[in-house]
């Protein structure tokens, strides 16, 4: 029985890509600036339409406002798309940043011949303790400051 690309996913936005004629085809979104001394992990559900397999891709943080910024982390080919799985990539920014962070959904592969689901796209950004203490002690010291002065 051939299941219906609904039956795979669960969000309400669905991203579908393939490649045609003009070649691989992706999705990105600018998220912002990139924080520094931040761990990032990217967390998409991703699967192929059932009658159209040989679906391959990639999950990508990129520095920059487009895909073609620098590429911070990719994850490996997706491939055996049959069953639906999370794919993950985690990048730790270093003290010294600069520019906007991008995600890039990615579907390789020979025009007209696949098709990727990617849903869920999940972006978690976490800083390291010693930032967030360093952000709360010079926080504490401005308030002790102004209520002194």
């Amino acid at each position: 029985p051939t299941r219906r690309s609904s039956d795979l996913t669960d969000g309400s936005q669905v991203a579908f890509l393939g490649a045609n004629d003009a070649g691989p085809s992706f999705l990105s979104q600018d998220v912002g600036l990139l924080l520094p001394n931040t761990t990032y992990t990217l967390n998409v559900d991703v699967t192929q339409r059932p009658d159209i397999p040989n679906s391959h891709g990639f999950i990508q943080l990129v520095n920059g406002t487009s895909p073609s910024g620098t590429l911070l982390v990719s994850s490996p080919t997706l491939n055996s798309l049959a069953s639906p799985f999370t794919a993950t990539v985690s990048f730790h920014s270093g003290p010294t940043v600069s520019g906007d962070l991008t995600v890039v959904l990615k579907y390789l592969g020979t025009p007209n011949t696949g098709q990727i689901i990617f849903d869920n796209v999940r972006l978690d950004a976490v800083p390291e303790p010693s930032t967030v203490l360093l952000f709360g002690m010079g926080g504490l010291m401005l308030w002790r400051k102004a209520r002194n002065s």
